[in-house]
């Protein structure tokens, strides 16, 4: 698993 993913992004969608 990625850590970008587990990360506390404010956007999950921006990441996708």
């Amino acid at each position: 698993m990625r850590n970008e993913y587990c990360r506390p992004s404010p956007s999950p969608s921006s990441s996708a």
